[in-house]
């Protein structure tokens, strides 16, 4: 890789910010996503990252980080086409998010 294409990679880092910052390197480590939709017309509002040891690694939206799934178009009925999905209690969800905080 030249030094160009170093400064390249560094200016387009600066001018397009990643989307999640903190957990771009985690998302290929979640195994099971929990997501929260307000209705089934619209994309998820939050989401939680769960690794293979059933721990929380992430939540988006969250400080600086938009969210995998919160970040793209995809509503419920699209999701349910394409994977296996449980549904969970909203309070079970909630106990999930707030379970997760700055310490981590």
């Amino acid at each position: 890789m030249t030094h160009k294409h170093t400064e390249l990679i560094k200016v387009l880092s600066f001018i397009f910010p990643k989307a999640n910052p903190d957990f771009d390197r985690k998302i290929d480590l979640v195994t099971e996503w929990y997501l929260e939709f307000l209705n089934k017309e619209q994309p998820p509002t939050r989401e939680i990252g769960v690794n293979d040891e059933r721990q929380i690694i992430m939540k988006m939206p969250y400080k600086r980080n938009c969210g995998y799934w919160t970040d793209n178009n995809i509503e419920l009925e699209e999701i349910s086409k394409r994977f296996n999905i449980e549904v969970i209690s909203e309070e079970t969800f909630e106990e999930m998010w707030k379970s997760w905080g700055d310490s981590n």
